[in-house]
């Protein structure tokens, strides 16, 4: 199963892989400037601002990050699920409630899919989330209403301050208590509903009282999750050519 949205997992990938990039070119004469840009989509836009964090912490002396472009994602973690739980009224796909419950469930060894979603469907995510089917038909097995899918006694717990250990993970995973050194854009639609606009928001406000100084936000007016994706992807690489 994928971790998802689980920043501690998902770091060392990107780092790897950056590490790997630059021995392929070393080793086949493609000459690098140094230059490091991070972009990512929805999880990716959740990962690329973790990896800057974790870059300028702790890998400054081994690369050289020059911009970063996180795109519609979900960085208040805390505070998207605290809103969705308080309206019980989530409107974004069920599979993503279904993916970051059952990956959490698993990564941290809760073992408590019959106390998070209501019957059938706890039974089912395992083998929903396996890797072996398609987002169509993982969504075509589950409610298309938050309260169907979730047990509400569950949230309710979550909401009087009884699931202390979900809690805690989720706020570990919201990363907005830092202060970023290298320039970024955010890129998010208004109109995102699966990763609510208010994501960026809250996070520019929070980097700012924290002391960031060069952040810049493109509002897609109109945009959902779907439609903002090319349309910030397209924009991002025309920030990052402004860096030539």
């Amino acid at each position: 199963m994928h971790p998802y949205l689980d920043a501690e997992s998902l770091i060392p990938s990107v780092i790897d892989l950056l590490r790997a990039s630059k021995t392929y070119c070393s080793e086949n004469q493609i000459i690098l400037d140094e230059r490091v840009f991070l972009a990512g989509y929805s999880e990716g836009g959740y990962v690329s601002l973790v990896t800057q964090k974790v870059i300028e912490e702790d890998y400054t002396s081994e690369f050289d990050l020059t911009a970063v472009a996180p795109m519609a994602g979900p960085y208040d973690l805390k505070g998207t699920v605290d809103t969705a739980f308080k309206s019980n009224n989530y409107q974004g796909d069920m599979a993503y409630i279904g993916f970051f419950f059952t990956a959490y469930n698993e990564i941290y060894g809760w073992n408590r899919l019959n106390d998070i979603f209501n019957a059938p469907y706890a039974a089912m995510m395992p083998n929903l989330y396996d890797g072996s089917r398609t987002w169509g038909e993982i969504l075509a097995q589950l409610p298309s209403s938050f309260s169907e899918l979730m047990n509400p006694d569950f949230i309710n717990n979550y909401l009087n301050g009884k699931e202390t250990d979900v809690s805690l993970v989720i706020q570990e995973n919201t990363i907005l208590n830092w202060t970023p050194q290298t320039p970024i854009h955010f890129f998010h639609g208004d109109a995102d509903i699966t990763v609510p606009y208010q994501n960026v928001l809250t996070a520019i406000e929070q980097f700012e009282s924290n002391g960031a100084l060069n952040i810049e936000l493109t509002t897609i007016p109109g945009g959902n999750h779907e439609t903002s994706g090319p349309v910030a992807s397209i924009e991002a690489i025309q920030w990052f050519e402004s860096f030539q």
